[in-house]
């Protein structure tokens, strides 16, 4: 019964490994719609929002929400943007100074990703598989994060937020290798239209 689990657990690893490939590593390109839930130590839910996310690895990232209020993240490289557009108010930061765990496996195109996971628990739940697992980057970096993935697509994502709050992130209509404008990720392009915008009110 010992081996036949080990054997059963190896599958698992196997097939998790295949879907990290297919969705982390290999596509230069990702798109999907997304809800995020934040969950506190209670196991009460605090907030939850939605909107799309648009990436162009290795470093680019558009995260969008929409609901319940507008807000634009963009990545490109070193820099960061978040605007608000409610507020029509943006800031621009070092991507150094964020706590951007999950974006580091999200924007990763590296093929060594594989070998900086540890497998803390694999298994398969309610037609779900799952994986915890712990990341160890460069510098000594180290993060613990959950990937979910259903019907051979991801479908979820489990990390702690800046705060230490439990974030839970499920993705909808995902599609790999999509054609997006490069100009979506402009940060300096994005500045100017809001500057033209104020210039005009």
């Amino acid at each position: 019964m010992i081996f036949a689990s080990i054997n059963v657990q190896g599958d698992i690893i196997d097939r998790f490994e295949v879907l990290v490939k297919k969705y982390l590593t290999s596509p230069e390109t990702l798109m999907s719609n997304f809800k995020q839930t934040i969950i506190g130590e209670q196991g009460k839910v605090i907030d939850e929002m939605s909107g799309s996310i648009m990436i162009q690895k290795p470093n680019k990232l558009r995260w969008h929400y929409k609901k319940p209020y507008e807000q634009i993240l963009i990545r490109n490289d070193n820099r960061f943007i978040s605007y608000d557009v409610d507020l029509d108010s943006y800031i621009i930061r070092d991507v150094d100074t964020l706590k951007l765990n999950a974006l580091k496996v999200l924007l990763n195109n590296d093929q060594k990703l594989l070998s900086e996971i540890e497998y803390l628990d694999v298994y398969e739940k309610n037609g779900i598989l799952w994986a915890h697992l712990l990341y160890l980057g460069q510098s000594n970096e180290s993060f613990k994060f959950t990937l979910g993935f259903q019907d051979n697509a991801l479908s979820k994502m489990l990390i702690k937020d800046s705060l230490g709050q439990n974030m839970v992130i499920d993705f909808t209509d995902l599609i790999l290798n999509p054609d997006i404008n490069s100009t979506l990720f402009d940060i300096d392009r994005l500045i100017e239209s809001l500057s033209k915008n104020i210039s005009k009110s």
